[in-house]
């Protein structure tokens, strides 16, 4: 009987390594680093975009400061609440227009080589 639940324990146990072991390395055919070889782009490229955006990423983050200062209110305006939002539409789309001057994938837009799109925070999902 001792046997027995040793095996078990065993086995158990292998089984919770294997799953964490495929969980670790990205599993279900994720590039390692995430995001794949859409994502490679020369690095001067990068640099130039991040130092065209400047401006617009403080702006996005000040509104994003004011949304936050906004939604911390007991009683929030509405209107002032639609304004901040499409203000921070028109960043993300100059974000995503000056990605794609610059060769990179903006926010959202799918790659190529894929189909699959990334979110801000690289999540991927299919087109």
């Amino acid at each position: 009987m001792k046997k027995l639940v040793f095996l078990m324990v065993g086995m158990a146990l292998v089984g919770v390594l294997a799953v964490q072991g495929f969980a670790w390395s990205g599993g279900h055919g994720r590039a390692k680093g995430g995001m794949g070889t859409c994502m490679e782009v020369a690095p001067e490229n990068r640099v130039a975009f991040m130092k065209d955006t400047t401006e617009i990423r403080v702006a996005m983050e000040t509104k994003r400061a004011e949304l936050a200062a906004l939604m911390a209110e007991e009683h929030p305006d509405q209107g002032r609440l639609e304004v901040v939002f499409q203000e921070m539409g028109r960043y993300k789309a100059a974000m995503a227009l000056k990605a794609r001057e610059h060769g990179l994938p903006g926010t959202g837009e799918g790659c190529p080589c894929t189909g699959i799109r990334h979110g801000r925070r690289g999540g991927a999902s299919m087109q």
